[in-house]
């Protein structure tokens, strides 16, 4: 039988489906293995870790955020656009709007 943790994580991402993003069925697996090498001690590191695997999309944020909010407990403190590589960055809202539309 599963942990109460892997069913929790299990639901994150079914979570996520429902909010429409494309996750495979290896996505539980892969941010399982994900928490195993950040651990539960940083929330800060567990949002990187998992936002890193789960958002492709600046559309896709939103939904993170309030899947993370509501599954892990809030957006982790001190997260700013520096801590993040540009090349991994999601734009922020005035940066969005200037992107057509797909």
């Amino acid at each position: 039988m599963p942990s109460p943790f892997a069913r929790n994580l299990v639901h994150f991402v079914r979570y996520l489906r429902a909010r429409g993003l494309s996750l495979g069925p290896q996505t539980s697996h892969v941010l399982a293995r994900a928490i195993d090498v950040v651990g539960l001690d940083s929330r800060r590191d567990l949002y990187l870790a998992l936002r890193s695997l789960i958002v492709v999309r600046p559309s896709q944020q939103p939904a993170f955020d309030e899947a993370f909010d509501l599954f892990f407990g809030g957006y982790p403190a001190g997260i700013d656009a520096a801590d993040i590589p540009a090349e991994h960055r999601t734009p922020d809202r005035s940066e969005m709007r200037a992107v057509a539309p797909v």
